[in-house]
Protein backbone atom coordinates (compact mmCIF):
# COMPACT_ATOMS: atom_id res chain seq x y z
CA UNK A 1 0.00 0.00 0.00
CA UNK A 2 1.29 3.49 -0.69
CA UNK A 3 -0.58 7.24 0.49
CA UNK A 4 0.00 9.83 -3.15
CA UNK A 5 -0.12 13.08 -2.52
CA UNK A 6 -3.48 13.83 -3.49
CA UNK A 7 -4.66 11.70 -0.22
CA UNK A 8 -5.54 8.79 -2.12
CA UNK A 9 -4.73 5.43 -0.98
CA UNK A 10 -2.77 2.29 -3.74
CA UNK A 11 -3.34 -0.45 -2.49
CA UNK A 12 -1.99 -3.70 -4.58
CA UNK A 13 -2.92 -7.22 -3.44
CA UNK A 14 -1.68 -10.66 -4.40
CA UNK A 15 -2.59 -14.40 -2.88
CA UNK A 16 -1.76 -18.19 -3.96
CA UNK A 17 -3.74 -20.88 -2.66
CA UNK A 18 -2.66 -24.22 -2.90
CA UNK A 19 -4.78 -27.33 -1.93
CA UNK A 20 -5.38 -30.92 -2.14
CA UNK A 21 -8.71 -32.18 -3.73
CA UNK A 22 -10.64 -35.43 -3.79
CA UNK A 23 -10.19 -35.88 -7.29
CA UNK A 24 -8.55 -38.94 -8.47
CA UNK A 25 -5.33 -38.12 -10.22
CA UNK A 26 -5.85 -38.45 -14.04
CA UNK A 27 -3.84 -38.35 -17.10
CA UNK A 28 0.13 -38.40 -15.61
CA UNK A 29 -0.55 -36.01 -13.31
CA UNK A 30 2.34 -36.09 -10.92
CA UNK A 31 1.71 -38.02 -7.69
CA UNK A 32 0.32 -35.32 -4.76
CA UNK A 33 0.17 -32.82 -7.24
CA UNK A 34 -2.08 -30.10 -5.56
CA UNK A 35 -4.27 -27.42 -6.72
CA UNK A 36 -3.27 -23.64 -7.16
CA UNK A 37 -5.73 -20.69 -7.12
CA UNK A 38 -4.28 -16.93 -7.16
CA UNK A 39 -5.42 -13.44 -6.81
CA UNK A 40 -4.14 -10.30 -8.31
CA UNK A 41 -5.64 -7.23 -6.85
CA UNK A 42 -5.13 -3.33 -7.48
CA UNK A 43 -7.77 -0.54 -5.53
CA UNK A 44 -7.02 2.70 -5.35
CA UNK A 45 -9.10 4.93 -3.12
CA UNK A 46 -9.67 8.96 -2.88
CA UNK A 47 -11.37 10.63 -0.44
CA UNK A 48 -12.76 13.75 -1.88
CA UNK A 49 -15.02 15.99 -0.05
CA UNK A 50 -18.37 17.25 -1.82
CA UNK A 51 -16.87 19.73 -3.62
CA UNK A 52 -13.33 19.72 -2.39
CA UNK A 53 -11.75 17.40 -4.43
CA UNK A 54 -7.92 17.74 -4.01
CA UNK A 55 -7.36 20.97 -2.20
CA UNK A 56 -9.41 19.70 1.16
CA UNK A 57 -7.27 16.29 0.95
CA UNK A 58 -4.36 17.92 0.83
CA UNK A 59 -4.67 21.16 2.96
CA UNK A 60 -2.76 19.20 6.03
CA UNK A 61 0.43 19.03 3.97
CA UNK A 62 0.02 22.37 2.80
CA UNK A 63 -0.06 23.96 6.18
CA UNK A 64 2.72 21.71 7.41
CA UNK A 65 4.85 23.20 3.93
CA UNK A 66 3.61 26.65 5.18
CA UNK A 67 4.30 26.20 8.43
CA UNK A 68 7.75 25.22 7.96
CA UNK A 69 9.02 28.27 5.27
CA UNK A 70 7.29 30.39 8.42
CA UNK A 71 9.76 28.73 10.47
CA UNK A 72 12.94 29.07 7.85
CA UNK A 73 11.77 32.65 7.31
CA UNK A 74 11.96 33.11 11.10
CA UNK A 75 15.30 31.66 11.60
CA UNK A 76 16.54 33.76 8.78
CA UNK A 77 14.85 36.63 10.40
CA UNK A 78 16.48 36.09 13.41
CA UNK A 79 20.19 35.11 11.86
CA UNK A 80 19.63 39.02 9.60
CA UNK A 81 19.14 41.36 13.08
CA UNK A 82 21.96 39.07 15.26
CA UNK A 83 24.05 39.62 11.87
CA UNK A 84 23.09 43.04 11.73
CA UNK A 85 23.41 44.10 15.25
CA UNK A 86 26.95 42.64 15.30
CA UNK A 87 27.89 44.78 12.81
CA UNK A 88 26.59 47.93 14.10
CA UNK A 89 28.45 47.01 17.26
CA UNK A 90 31.23 46.82 14.91
CA UNK A 91 31.14 49.92 13.69
CA UNK A 92 29.87 51.71 17.25
CA UNK A 93 33.71 50.16 18.62
CA UNK A 94 35.38 51.60 15.49
CA UNK A 95 33.92 55.16 16.01
CA UNK A 96 34.79 54.84 19.85
CA UNK A 97 38.92 53.90 19.24
CA UNK A 98 38.67 56.83 16.63
CA UNK A 99 37.42 58.86 19.01
CA UNK A 100 39.79 57.81 22.13
CA UNK A 101 42.55 58.46 19.78
CA UNK A 102 41.34 62.18 18.61
CA UNK A 103 40.96 63.36 22.39
CA UNK A 104 44.54 61.66 23.19
CA UNK A 105 45.61 63.98 20.22
CA UNK A 106 44.41 66.79 21.23
CA UNK A 107 45.72 66.48 24.92
CA UNK A 108 49.24 65.64 23.17
CA UNK A 109 48.90 68.76 21.13
CA UNK A 110 47.46 71.13 24.02
CA UNK A 111 50.45 70.13 26.42
CA UNK A 112 52.97 70.92 23.77
CA UNK A 113 51.27 74.19 23.08
CA UNK A 114 51.16 74.97 26.18
CA UNK A 115 54.06 74.45 27.50
CA UNK A 116 55.69 76.51 24.54
CA UNK A 117 52.83 79.39 25.82
CA UNK A 118 54.31 79.01 29.64
CA UNK A 119 57.69 79.80 27.90
CA UNK A 120 56.18 82.69 26.03
CA UNK A 121 54.73 84.00 28.62
CA UNK A 122 57.82 84.35 31.42
CA UNK A 123 59.90 85.93 28.26
CA UNK A 124 57.04 88.47 28.34
CA UNK A 125 56.13 87.35 24.61
CA UNK A 126 52.82 86.34 25.35
CA UNK A 127 49.94 87.48 27.90
CA UNK A 128 48.61 85.61 30.42
CA UNK A 129 45.02 85.50 29.14
CA UNK A 130 46.77 83.26 26.21
CA UNK A 131 47.63 80.40 28.78
CA UNK A 132 44.66 80.88 30.95
CA UNK A 133 43.26 79.97 27.56
CA UNK A 134 44.98 77.11 26.45
CA UNK A 135 44.94 75.22 30.22
CA UNK A 136 41.32 76.21 29.98
CA UNK A 137 41.31 73.92 26.60
CA UNK A 138 43.34 71.43 28.42
CA UNK A 139 40.98 70.57 30.77
CA UNK A 140 37.81 70.55 27.79
CA UNK A 141 40.19 67.86 26.17
CA UNK A 142 40.42 65.87 29.32
CA UNK A 143 37.41 66.31 29.82
CA UNK A 144 36.41 65.27 26.35
CA UNK A 145 39.40 61.89 26.58
CA UNK A 146 37.21 61.01 29.80
CA UNK A 147 33.58 60.68 27.89
CA UNK A 148 35.09 59.22 24.96
CA UNK A 149 36.56 56.58 27.50
CA UNK A 150 33.13 55.73 28.30
CA UNK A 151 31.89 55.61 25.37
CA UNK A 152 34.64 52.67 24.61
CA UNK A 153 33.62 51.28 27.61
CA UNK A 154 29.75 51.03 26.74
CA UNK A 155 30.58 49.36 23.36
CA UNK A 156 33.16 46.91 25.15
CA UNK A 157 30.20 45.77 27.28
CA UNK A 158 27.58 45.78 25.08
CA UNK A 159 29.92 43.30 22.86
CA UNK A 160 30.36 41.21 25.99
CA UNK A 161 26.95 40.84 26.39
CA UNK A 162 26.29 39.85 23.03
CA UNK A 163 28.64 36.87 23.89
CA UNK A 164 27.01 36.24 27.23
CA UNK A 165 29.96 37.66 29.51
CA UNK A 166 28.86 38.75 32.75
CA UNK A 167 30.01 42.15 33.65
CA UNK A 168 32.84 42.03 36.43
CA UNK A 169 33.72 38.44 35.68
CA UNK A 170 35.99 37.93 32.50
CA UNK A 171 37.08 41.55 30.89
CA UNK A 172 37.19 40.70 27.31
CA UNK A 173 39.91 42.96 25.41
CA UNK A 174 37.86 43.49 22.32
CA UNK A 175 39.81 45.50 19.59
CA UNK A 176 38.00 46.63 16.22
CA UNK A 177 41.16 45.64 13.60
CA UNK A 178 39.98 45.77 10.40
CA UNK A 179 39.04 49.42 8.84
CA UNK A 180 35.41 50.38 7.84
CA UNK A 181 34.57 49.58 4.13
CA UNK A 182 34.73 52.03 1.31
CA UNK A 183 31.82 53.11 0.88
CA UNK A 184 31.22 54.09 -3.05
CA UNK A 185 28.42 56.32 -4.44
CA UNK A 186 25.96 54.90 -6.79
CA UNK A 187 26.91 56.20 -10.97
CA UNK A 188 23.03 56.72 -10.98
CA UNK A 189 20.00 57.84 -8.81
CA UNK A 190 18.65 54.82 -7.15
CA UNK A 191 14.90 54.25 -7.81
CA UNK A 192 12.66 54.34 -4.86
CA UNK A 193 10.19 52.28 -6.38
CA UNK A 194 12.85 49.61 -7.11
CA UNK A 195 14.83 49.75 -3.54
CA UNK A 196 11.08 49.58 -2.28
CA UNK A 197 10.86 46.39 -4.28
CA UNK A 198 13.59 44.61 -3.55
CA UNK A 199 13.03 45.68 0.34
CA UNK A 200 9.99 43.70 0.39
CA UNK A 201 11.00 41.05 -2.01
CA UNK A 202 14.01 40.30 1.33
CA UNK A 203 12.69 41.15 4.22
CA UNK A 204 12.11 37.85 6.00
CA UNK A 205 9.31 39.44 8.60
CA UNK A 206 7.38 40.26 5.46
CA UNK A 207 7.60 37.13 3.84
CA UNK A 208 6.59 35.35 6.98
CA UNK A 209 3.54 37.20 7.13
CA UNK A 210 2.98 36.24 3.33
CA UNK A 211 3.13 32.74 4.42
CA UNK A 212 0.56 33.18 7.45
CA UNK A 213 -1.67 34.74 5.44
CA UNK A 214 -1.68 31.76 2.94
CA UNK A 215 -1.69 29.22 5.77
CA UNK A 216 -5.15 30.69 7.05
CA UNK A 217 -6.68 30.69 3.64
CA UNK A 218 -5.75 26.83 3.28
CA UNK A 219 -7.35 26.34 6.52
Amino acid sequence: SKLLPTGAKLEAKTTLSRFITNINQLDGRPEGAKDNRSYWGLTLTQPLAKDGGFAVTKARVQVAALDLAVAEHTQNETESSVLAEATLAYYELVLAQHRVAAAREKIKISQRLLTEARALARQGRLAQADVWELESALSRFQAGLSEALQGERERLNRLNTMVMIAAGTYEQAWRASDALPMVALPVQPVNSEDAVRLALDTRHDFLMQKKILDREGVQ
